[in-house]
């Protein structure tokens, strides 16, 4: 199991991680490693000897990594970026860290933000998520005025979280205002997600939305403010926490182009051969066919790189494949 463990980790993260897997993981052997036969004794001058056949389940070892957290390369705090704007609707003012307007220094909205950002970084550093405070010092100065804007697309954020050495962009909004339903409560929503710079893959997203009671608009805001940022930011991190665990932050999504094309049959066996190959492949998903090509799906540990080089002796039908990475998240395999 400890030559798999190497494969699904890599050798040089899975030493790193020794004492780890030691503790943690073999002790947890019969989770994916089954009895199924024993054969007869072989008796010997000075010994016995009998043939056992043991089942490694990949899949059974992959949930007990993960169930330990190992399946993942993060050994430092992951630096988090939030981009999320705030717009109080009463009194239609707007506060985003990246554009700088004194006169918001004393109102609602800012007051809200600044609220905001402080359970947000009070959360996730428990978890060894370190969130960057924009909104403190000089951070607006260091994105350029010609790219400044309302909204960002992912490939910018991607560009300005690099820039500032963040691993992770927490993109979106908290909006609050009268309810639609009746104008003397407040209606609150968030949407979160949280963006890997360096793929550009969303790893975590939450939409929460509440309704107050009637009362005093200020005072409703301040009220009920707080246990709703903490609830979606707990949310929040949870779903992030999971997909580090899981080990989501180092994988890549990576198209699989198969050809040539072939039969179901040939297809089901031919994405159990993949999985039985590489250890790097979770989950695999067909995504199209053409009467030239399947083209399959998978988070892929460590990379397409990785994948190709895991490929290279890769046999169907008594055949080579030829296994050749196309781009930065496709692999192509010819028949």
């Amino acid at each position: 199991s400890r030559d798999n463990i190497d494969l699904i980790l890599g050798v040089q993260e899975a030493q790193k991680k020794e004492a780890l897997i030691k503790s943690k993981v073999l002790p947890q052997s019969g989770k994916y490693i089954s009895y199924i036969k024993q054969g007869a004794i072989k008796t010997f001058p000075e010994y016995r000897q009998m043939k056992v056949t043991l089942h490694l389940s990949r899949e059974g070892l992959r949930d007990v990594l993960k169930q330990e957290g190992l399946l993942h390369f993060a050994t430092e705090n992951i630096k988090m970026l939030p981009f999320i704007g705030f717009l109080d609707r009463k009194y239609s003012k707007s506060y985003k860290w990246w554009f700088v307007d004194n006169n918001y220094a004393k109102s609602l909205v800012y007051a809200e933000a600044t609220e905001f950002q402080d359970f947000l970084r009070q959360e996730m550093w428990g978890d060894s998520f370190f969130v960057m405070d924009p909104m403190k010092g000089e951070t607006h100065r260091m994105i350029p005025a010609s790219i400044k804007s309302v909204a960002y697309s992912v490939n910018d954020l991607q560009s300005i979280g690099a820039s500032l050495g963040a691993q992770l962009v927490i993109d979106g909004h908290v909006h609050y205002g009268p309810s639609p339903k009746n104008s003397l409560a407040v209606k609150f929503e968030m949407d979160l997600s949280a963006i890997l710079v360096a793929s550009g893959r969303k790893v975590a997203s939450i939409h929460k939305e509440l309704e107050t009671p009637a009362g005093d608009y200020d005072q409703s805001v301040k009220k009920y403010s707080e246990a709703f940022y903490k609830e979606g930011i707990t949310q929040f991190k949870d779903e992030v926490l999971s997909s580090w665990q899981k080990g989501v932050f180092d994988t890549d999504r990576v198209k699989i182009v198969v050809s040539p094309a072939f039969g179901y049959k040939d297809l089901v066996a031919f994405k159990e051969l993949l999985t039985q190959k590489s250890l790097k492949l979770n989950p695999l998903t067909d995504r199209s066919f053409t009467p030239d090509e399947v083209i399959l799906e998978a988070d892929v540990s460590q990379g397409a790189g990785a994948l190709v080089n895991e490929l290279q002796s890769l046999k169907w039908k008594g055949k080579t494949a030829r296994v050749k990475k196309s781009g930065s998240y496709e692999v192509h395999i010819d028949l």
